[in-house]
């Protein structure tokens, strides 16, 4: 996705540059100056989804959408408990951090498991709060302002 994706009209739903609608919960892997050499792995942690990104300019949230049965609050919580998928996913999540520092972004990484139940709303603030303050943003990241 070359501008990333963005926040619809349509309430909750969060609208690619493919035109694609969605409607499943975000997981946000990081921050990201963007860079011309920027690679995003296929798959994040959700194995069925890509990782892509929501641009504001020069800075760009990295996510995947994740399936709603896959990554609920009850699951998640479910999946704290369970070795084996905490163990998996932190390896997925970490994969997806490695592969944007090597390709030489500036990466801010969010927590594991940071997702957000409901796609629309809050990547319209994201997108205003990183606008609104690109200056520090963009001094943190180390490039100019002007997100």
């Amino acid at each position: 996705m070359a501008d990333g994706a963005s926040a619809d009209g349509n309430g909750d739903a969060l609208q690619a540059d493919t035109g694609e609608v969605y409607t499943d919960p975000v997981y946000v892997y990081a921050l990201v100056r963007q860079v011309p050499s920027l690679v995003l792995p296929e798959m994040g942690i959700d194995s069925q989804r890509p990782v892509e990104l929501l641009s504001t300019g020069a800075v760009a949230a990295v996510f995947s959408t994740v399936r709603h049965e896959l990554f609920n609050e009850a699951a998640i919580e479910a999946g704290l408990r369970n070795r084996a998928w905490l163990e998996a996913h932190v390896l997925v999540h970490q994969q997806v951090i490695d592969a944007l520092v090597g390709s030489g972004a500036t990466v801010i990484p969010m927590r594991f498991c940071t997702s957000i139940v409901t796609a629309a709303p809050c990547w319209r603030s994201w997108r205003a709060t990183l606008r609104h303050s690109s200056p520090n943003w963009s001094g943190l990241m180390g490039g100019k302002s002007g997100v």
